[in-house]
């Protein structure tokens, strides 16, 4: 019967194991044991945090990684600069092959809405990322308007000339709104 089966298996499963641990003698490791490279208790933002650490360490000792980001060309479009495990650290900076911080000036002496992150970015960089500032005075943005002059990064005539309209201005690109594309150049 199915009952004895399972009787007589566990039976043999328990003699072997005895017969295993009175004649086989117990192996230690020598191999050293790694901490686990994140913490699992950890709340979703620092598990994440360390995930981003442990890949990017694991990358920039990689020959086949290093010899892409050689060729990546990186441009900051108006955005955050980032901080922490988000943040272009100087090891990361000497790896790729160009970095620029990009923002707007337009008429009247405005600037785009993360203009001063972006000068903060090039000039912490030790000449690493090089600082563009694109001509927004033909963008249509109303004075004062940080945030259409932010979208000219993108677009270079901003659907909202007051504000911004990410929607549009992101996913509505027509021959009233061009893409911009001035800084590869």
């Amino acid at each position: 019967s199915r009952a004895r089966c399972l009787i007589s298996l566990w039976a043999i499963v328990a003699a072997a194991s005895a017969l295993v641990a009175t004649t086989a003698p117990t192996k230690h490791s020598t191999v050293r044991k790694l901490p686990p490279p994140v913490a699992y208790d950890a709340d979703d933002q620092t598990l994440l945090t360390q995930v981003i650490d442990y890949y990017r360490e694991r990358l920039m000792q990689t020959p086949a990684a290093l010899a892409y980001l050689a060729r990546v060309r990186y441009f900051n479009l108006d955005g955050d600069a980032g901080s922490g495990a988000h943040a272009l650290d100087a090891g990361l900076l000497r790896q790729l092959g160009a970095a620029a911080a990009v923002y707007v000036r337009g008429g009247g002496g405005d600037v785009s809405a993360n203009a001063g992150a972006m000068q903060a970015l090039a000039q912490g960089s030790g000449g690493r990322v090089r600082l563009l500032a694109l001509d927004g005075s033909a963008s249509g943005c109303l004075p004062g308007a940080r945030w259409c002059l932010h979208d000219v990064v993108v677009t270079r005539r901003p659907h909202d000339p007051a504000g911004f309209d990410l929607q549009r201005d992101y996913g509505s690109l027509d021959e009233a709104h061009p893409v911009q594309a001035d800084y590869l150049r």
